[in-house]
């Protein structure tokens, strides 16, 4: 069960998004794609029109959703903030060799700190590694605190490496469906979380923003 930002110490704000915070608009028939994507528990519909670098196909294709990451062209670090307009989702096995294929003339990289965006994902829809920007999901939207819930950006809700999140906890169940390929087991998360021990959780809260 993923961990609600109510009643949290509020040092950081993982926020959601708002469902008025932005005006509706007429989706773009030539880039977006509505896709179904089938898991041991349920079926979910998504839908994909995020707009970045152009990847060759070769570097696509994926039988999981667990195939594919979140990288960037070139053989450097990427130093901007991370975003869907500054990231592909390629195949993992074959991250290296698109790096290598996008270097160029490029010779000796920056040294920064990349800033991830860990609501940016990789999918696996129709055998192709795709970019699903979550934030701008309906797996994201809110209309108050109360529904937003803290977890880590991954098939389980805690217990891994990976970066918190808030999402809409009505929604918990689909961002499951959509991570968990394949389905994976997940060891329950303590609920509440102990806001006394360091971790993560005790110093971040879910809001609606």
């Amino acid at each position: 069960m993923a961990w609600r930002g109510v009643g949290f110490s509020l040092v950081v704000a993982v926020a959601c998004g708002e469902t008025s915070r932005t005006a509706p608009e007429e989706p773009a028939a030539d880039t977006t794609t509505t896709t179904t994507t089938v898991t041991a528990a349920a079926t979910v519909t998504t839908t994909t029109g995020v707009e970045g670098p152009a990847v060759p196909d070769e570097y696509l294709g994926c039988a999981f959703t667990e195939d594919c990451v979140v990288t960037h062209p070139g053989c450097c670090d990427h130093c901007m903030p991370a975003s869907s307009e500054n990231m592909v989702a390629v195949n993992r096995a074959a991250a290296p060799e698109y790096h290598a294929s996008t270097c160029g003339s490029q010779l000796g990289c920056t040294v920064c700190v990349p800033l991830p965006n860990p609501y940016l994902h990789a999918l696996c829809v129709e055998g192709r590694c795709e970019l699903f920007d979550l934030f701008e999901s309906e797996i994201a939207e809110c209309t108050s605190n109360e529904q937003c819930e803290l977890r880590q950006a991954d098939c389980c809700a805690c217990g891994t490496d990976a970066s918190w999140i808030a999402i809409n906890g009505d929604r918990t169940e689909e961002y499951e469906e959509l991570m968990c390929d394949p389905p994976r087991i997940c060891d329950a998360c303590p609920d509440p979380p102990d806001v006394t021990a360091s971790t993560p959780a005790a110093a971040m809260g879910a809001v609606c923003s």
